[in-house]
């Protein structure tokens, strides 16, 4: 059997923000290594993890955005994603 991979991704809602800084957190669940996808566009955070039990696990990115010389603009934005895995990656 192929191991699954779950890719999990955060961008912008909005147009206006020239660049954001992603950090993903596990919250729930066991423990998984999350790493950084390559290949997608810049604006957008992409990680993936392989499930380690049929479990539910609870994930969390915050979003940080900025100017268009990368210095914080005060904006902060958190989204939670729950994942439902029926087996073993």
């Amino acid at each position: 059997m192929t191991p699954t991979t779950v890719t999990l991704s955060a961008l912008p809602a909005s147009t206006d923000a020239p660049r954001a800084q992603f950090v993903w957190r596990q919250l729930e669940g066991p423990p998984v290594l999350l790493v950084s996808a390559e290949g997608l566009a810049g604006a957008v955070s992409t990680v993936e993890f392989r499930p380690t039990t049929p479990r539910a696990y609870l994930f969390e990115a915050e979003g940080r955005v900025l100017d268009a010389a990368g210095a914080f603009e005060g904006v902060t934005v958190r989204r939670r994603v729950r994942v439902l895995a029926d087996g073993p990656g």
